[in-house]
């Protein structure tokens, strides 16, 4: 399995956007989808917003591949305050692509001063 790491880290003004995702990914010829494995000490407070930014990743790397993709999380930290739902599946998409080596054409635009975050379709 590969690994990869993904952080936001961005503030503006008293507006902080903060998550890092770390998980480990293994294309795989005998899934048809994306297989996210959570270990249960990490909790499932993010495992929706995870779950979204991985397969999100994946489409958009991947798109007209066969192959589904297995993907093991070891760490999701985040703040209080800081870190949402948008802010993790974005942190869990950059360690996706991180992991596989890839990055799409377009990636996720997150505009700190404004609080916009713009994903392709």
């Amino acid at each position: 399995m590969k690994q990869g790491t993904g952080k936001v880290a961005e503030q503006s003004g008293q507006w902080g956007y903060y998550a890092e995702v770390k998980l480990e990914v293994a294309e795989d010829d005998g899934l048809l989808d994306v297989q996210v494995n959570w270990p249960r000490e990490i909790g499932d407070r993010w495992r929706v917003a995870v779950a979204f930014g991985v397969r999100y990743a994946w489409e958009h790397v991947s798109p007209h591949t066969t192959a589904g993709l297995r993907v093991l999380i070891h760490e999701v930290h985040w703040q209080p305050g800081d870190s949402s739902d948008l802010v993790v599946a974005v942190a869990a998409m950059r360690a996706t692509w991180d992991a596989l080596g890839r990055a799409p054409k377009v990636p996720p635009i997150i505009d700190a001063p404004s609080g916009r975050l713009t994903l392709a379709k």
